[in-house]
């Protein structure tokens, strides 16, 4: 009687995002899936090698090690913004400035009547430039307003353009909870043929998005990201763009503004 064929499960390496928590104990359905993403990274990293941005150091000591390793350190958790829950006013007793708390709903508010939107998804100039006219008319002209949207990517940006695909979206959403893998994301795209691998990372959907975060959250992606650094054209690849891409980004450096203006508001009244 001929043998009856197994049935191999493989389990689902969703670890990504909001439901990624490091230090978790390894299963068998965790070294599996480490083991996916083990392969898809060498397969990343010997594309980098023909290009000859990696050294082939780098590939085998990361091959040696066979899957990625679970001892992680978790990025540092972007800090809450506080809000002042008080307008600021001048010492005269006249309000000046509405109040932080204010700003914070009205940004808010305005995302959340965006079509489609959920918080952590990347911003466009043409999503944050509203949110300027909202505080002006509220009695709030922010002065490098200019600036701050120059931080914040264009509608023809690659990356904007790759996550608004569908296949995009849903990457977006795997990865929108992992603190800088926007900063990774972008930084990948500077590298040689980089365009041509984010491209496929967001073809491998959730297997895509785990690289991702390997390189955003990982001690041994960080370890890579520092390998990468030292080669042509990924310079300071760990390291923040400097750019906005969230509403809770937008929300810091508008925090920034509004310190400077309560400030200024403290000097010139009291001349």
């Amino acid at each position: 009687m001929p043998n009856s064929p197994q049935t191999t499960l493989r389990p689902s390496v969703r670890t990504v995002g909001a439901r990624y928590r490091p230090n978790r104990p390894t299963s068998a359905g965790t070294a599996a899936n480490r083991m996916s993403i083990g392969y898809l990274m060498k397969h990343i990293l010997i594309q980098l090698l023909l290009t000859g941005l990696v050294t082939l150091t780098a590939i085998c000591c990361f091959a040696a090690s066979e899957v990625i390793s679970g001892s992680e350190t978790p990025a540092s958790a972007d800090q809450p913004v506080q809000t002042a829950a008080q307008p600021v006013t001048s010492k005269d007793g006249a309000t000046a400035l509405l109040s932080f708390a204010e700003v914070k709903k009205t940004v808010l508010k305005h995302f959340a009547g965006m079509r489609g939107y959920e918080p952590g998804d990347l911003l466009t100039q043409g999503e944050v430039a509203p949110v300027f006219q909202l505080l002006a008319h509220q009695g709030w002209t922010v002065t490098d307003a200019k600036e701050i949207l120059e931080s914040v990517p264009t509608e023809s940006d690659f990356i904007v353009q790759q996550l608004r695909t569908p296949e995009g979206l849903k990457f977006m959403r795997e990865i929108s909870g992992t603190p800088h893998a926007y900063d990774r994301l972008e930084r990948m795209t500077h590298l040689p043929r980089g365009k041509q691998t984010v491209a496929t990372l967001i073809g491998r959907g959730p297997k895509g998005a785990d690289v991702i975060t390997y390189f955003a959250d990982t001690k041994d992606g960080a370890k890579m990201g520092r390998q990468l650094s030292k080669s042509r054209g990924a310079a300071d690849f760990n390291k923040p763009t400097g750019r906005i891409y969230t509403a809770d980004m937008l929300l810091k450096r508008l925090q920034k503004s509004y310190k400077q203006a309560a400030k200024a508001l403290e000097v010139g009244s009291g001349s």
